[in-house]
């Protein structure tokens, strides 16, 4: 069993009119395997493959079945405990997925100059969905998707790459807070393209720099709480990293992602919906650093941060969620327990206490983010 808290019409104040939705067993299972035949021929620096392949992914799931509860009215600050509800749950949604491919693909490297990849493969997908008191429903899909990569190699340090990919993707159901929850939602057709550079600043430390530009479906809860296809959502940006073993004693992880997320469609307006995808800040940044303690080999301090700029925290782009700072600081002491290797870790999660709200990427449904914590666990290989 599981369950959602949800409070509905939240008012300034915080009063808000407070449901809990109740779930029987969830479950999913999937069988998947692949074959693959590999040709390869080399002469001299040139090392070429020739690649057939097939894949195939069989997917069950039960779901759906829930249940709500109007509990009464509610501050959202408050945490008042009520009587446990009386569920009365109905039959779940049986839902089929199969996902097939058949392609085939060459790759080709010249050694210490760069190498190129591209392939072709056809995609087969297909659904049936049976929901109580609704005929069955079966979708399918049969596109061709194709890909390739290269890179090249302007010296010893830098190197130049580029790509394309089509994919497909299962867009699952709709959330708990939908009108339509547990609902599934149609199968995305993707593609992204991204180009950059990689420069070796030293033989352990790389820099990437990039551009990408990546397009999708966009679902979301429309005026009528229903979650759907409401346009395409197109993501441009630049993305700019750096990660490696700056000495010898410490590692490094950093990256900063700028970009726009915008929702493109017919008359969004009248369908409530904003020009930029909910949840998406222009601005990403995170730092993962660690230090181990010369004098104590087995000690060691890490550090991690996360910023995010102001972003949307509506559909129709009206609310805006403010930026912020997420830091945690821990620690690592690894030695032996009776000849086998234990670490224990120590890490002091949202160090300032931070406070926001969590917004989830697929329907404005807000969490309050965890408040600072200190974490401690202990492991051992025995």
């Amino acid at each position: 069993m599981s369950y959602a808290d949800l409070y509905l019409n939240t008012q300034p104040n915080g009063a808000a009119e407070q449901f809990i939705v109740g779930n029987p067993d969830q479950s999913t299972a999937s069988t998947s395997g692949e074959a693959r035949l590999t040709g390869r021929f080399a002469t001299g620096s040139w090392r070429q493959d020739v690649v057939l392949l097939a894949r195939g992914r069989d997917t069950r799931a039960l779901y759906g079945g829930s249940d709500v509860i109007d509990v009464g009215a509610a501050v959202i600050d408050q945490g008042i405990q009520v009587p446990k509800p009386s569920f009365s749950y109905s039959a779940r949604t049986i839902d089929r997925t199969k996902l097939w491919s058949a392609g085939v693909a060459y790759q080709a490297q010249w050694q210490g100059h760069g190498d190129l990849a591209f392939g072709v493969q056809q995609e087969s997908y297909s659904k049936d969905v049976t929901a109580p008191a609704v005929p069955e429903e079966h979708r399918e899909n049969r596109p061709l998707r194709i890909y390739g990569t290269t890179a090249l190699a302007l010296t010893d340090r830098a190197t130049v790459y580029a790509g394309y990919t089509q994919g497909l993707e299962d867009s699952g159901v709709a959330p708990s807070s939908a009108a339509n929850r547990g609902a599934i939602l149609a199968d995305a057709r993707t593609w992204q393209a991204d180009a950059g550079i990689r420069y070796l600043l030293t033989p352990r430390v790389k820099l990437i720099a990039g551009v990408f530009e990546i397009e999708k479906p966009y679902f979301n809860l429309d005026s009528g709480n229903v979650d759907r296809a409401l346009g395409m959502q197109r993501a441009t940006g630049l993305e700019l990293s750096a990660s490696g073993e700056v000495t010898r004693d410490f590692n490094l992880a950093a990256a900063v992602l700028w970009g726009e997320v915008k929702v493109i469609g017919p008359n969004l307006p009248a369908e409530g919906v904003g020009s930029f995808a909910l949840n998406q800040s222009k601005l990403t940044a995170t730092l993962n650093a660690s230090y181990v303690i010369a004098q104590f080999p087995g000690l060691s301090a890490d550090v991690s941060l996360l910023h995010f700029g102001p972003y949307p925290a509506s559909v129709d782009d009206v609310a805006q969620g403010s930026q912020g700072t997420v830091v945690a600081l821990g620690g690592r002491y690894r030695f032996k327990i009776l000849g086998a290797p234990a670490t224990l870790r120590v890490q002091a999660q949202n160090l300032t206490n931070f406070y926001f709200w969590n917004l989830s990427f697929n329907a404005p449904t807000f969490t309050q983010y965890p408040p600072r914590a200190l974490v401690a666990y202990l492991t051992a290989d025995f």
